[in-house]
């Protein structure tokens, strides 16, 4: 017989014993799988450093001049960190509005200024096809996204502009 009466197999090797090592190996081939299929970064993970430039048409005027370089620059709503501030740009807002012929036209709003920050951090550079991006702290982000950042201690809305991998 196969099983003694003591159930095991070829009278050496438990059944239980064998589910349990069953169980193990599949438990693990399924995390294996798991982080394979959602390429979510390691802590083992090799970082490049990013360049981020964000862009906003319209801030309040006091905004730029509270943005310092140096500044740690995080996502409010997951608080994945961007990195430090390298430059602060402030220029017109960037108005629309219809003129006195019902025409669009770009314009400028007194009291606001456009805005252009750029950050430099460590993140994951994804450049395969259909997956194009950075990766900051496990959330993925692509150009246009519109971000709620916090830079030092003030928070306004921008868009991410461009992303380069820094060689």
């Amino acid at each position: 017989m196969l099983i003694d009466s003591k159930g095991k197999l070829f009278g050496k090797i438990s059944i239980v014993d064998i589910l349990i090592v069953v169980m193990i190996v599949g438990v693990i081939g399924g995390v294996g799988y798991k982080f394979a299929k959602s390429r979510t970064s390691t802590p083992f993970s090799k970082k490049d450093t990013i360049k981020v430039t964000f862009f906003q048409e319209e801030v309040s005027g006091f905004v730029p001049g509270a943005v310092k370089v140096g500044a740690i620059v995080t996502d409010n709503a997951t608080g994945s960190v961007f990195g430090k501030v390298v430059s602060v740009k402030a220029d017109k807002a960037v108005s629309f509005a219809t003129n006195s012929s019902g025409d669009m036209v770009q314009t400028s709003k007194p009291g606001y200024n456009s805005i252009t920050v750029e950050v430099e951090g460590q993140g994951i550079f994804k450049d395969g096809i259909g997956d194009q991006g950075v990766s900051f702290d496990n959330t993925n982000f692509y150009v246009n996204k519109s971000i709620e950042l916090k830079v030092g201690n003030t928070t306004f809305w921008a868009k991410l502009k461009s992303l380069e991998k820094k060689e």
